[in-house]
């Protein structure tokens, strides 16, 4: 963005799709399957999407258009509609595009729920940080941007003892103990001072948050998938990722909406500094955001269930919820 401007965020993928798609044919086998059996759910494509997109921009544009709006509670209910169309036509498609029975899955269901929780307390972070330095502490768009790499490097360095923990304990417990160490990062975020500097007020939970996000994301990650059966890992891996974009979507939405209010309520109580009204407003949010990830850990313990690593079940890539105490993923 200093450079280029900032359509460059949205231009810098287009070279990556396009050696994506020159690749993918050569790399990847085509899917095995009977002649004349191939087919594509184009109605359910269609709503889902349109349901996620429509629901997503209301929530997005609820700040600017007011959340009991005609257009903010119109496009909801359309967004749910949709969705609604998206359900039932899954329910009498012969080749569905997400069959609803994995939802039976109980790991698989309460990691996708607990995902929406994590991305919707973690995401909107990196929003705020960006602002926070830029506005605030007076970053350019290229050093505030390195300001984050601590973050990603951090998490690329706790993602092999995540691993390993994942492997010893379960995924239950890890993500348990991730989620207390994300929310307690966010804790110590808000803390910001808007005549603060990096060093003390951005550095240090950086580096915690971005140990809370290996040890969250991976054992999320696996639990979402685990259960699933080998027919079942392509829709189980959307999933999660559907899950993780929404609740970024989601929780982005909500955090600028306790940003926007709580500076607006400073300004209207009479303070001028444009800094400090930003600050604590950017304070609401992060903690805001802890909350989620509070409440997301103590959802952990009620919707996984737990399981101690051991041999690969026999009839998959874990043992259903009958036998949970006893299986493992496979790999792990």
């Amino acid at each position: 963005t200093d450079w280029f401007g900032w359509e460059a965020v949205l231009w810098v993928n287009v070279p990556i799709g396009i050696v994506i798609l020159a690749l993918a044919p050569r790399l990847l086998p085509a899917a095995q399957e009977a002649p004349g059996h191939r087919t594509f759910d184009v109605a359910g494509a269609v709503s889902v999407t349109a349901g996620l997109a429509v629901g997503v921009y209301a929530l997005v544009d609820a700040n600017d258009a007011g959340w009991t709006s005609a257009q903010t509670l119109g496009l909801g209910a359309l967004s749910l509609a949709l969705l609604a169309a998206f359900l039932v036509i899954e329910s009498r498609s012969s080749h569905p595009l997400m069959p609803l029975g994995i939802f039976r899955e109980r790991t698989l269901l309460g990691a996708n729920l607990l995902s929406i929780l994590i991305t919707a307390a973690m995401f909107p972070m990196f929003f705020v940080l960006t602002l926070f330095l830029q506005q605030v502490l007076g970053y350019s768009p290229i050093r505030a941007g390195f300001g984050q790499l601590p973050f990603a490097l951090t998490l690329i360095a706790v993602a092999g003892i995540a691993s390993k923990l994942v492997t010893r304990f379960g995924y239950k417990m890890p993500l348990f103990a991730g989620l207390l160490v994300l929310g307690s990062a966010l804790v110590w975020f808000a803390a910001l001072s808007p005549t603060g500097g990096y060093v003390s007020d951005v550095f240090g939970p950086t580096l915690m948050a971005g140990a809370g996000g290996a040890l969250v994301f991976i054992p999320v990650t696996i639990a979402a998938t685990a259960s699933a059966r080998p027919e079942q890992a392509g829709l189980a891996s959307g999933l999660i990722n559907t899950s993780q974009q929404v609740g970024g979507a989601v929780g982005l939405a909500l955090l600028v909406a306790v940003a926007t209010g709580r500076t607006t309520d400073v300004v209207a109580g009479g303070e001028r500094s444009p800094a400090i009204a930003l600050t604590e407003g950017f304070q609401a949010a992060l903690l805001t955001g802890a909350g989620l990830a509070f409440v997301a850990a103590v959802l952990t313990l009620v919707l996984l269930p737990g399981w101690r690593p051991g041999p690969p079940a026999a009839d998959g890539p874990a043992a259903r919820d009958a036998d949970e105490d006893r299986a493992v993923p496979a790999g792990v």
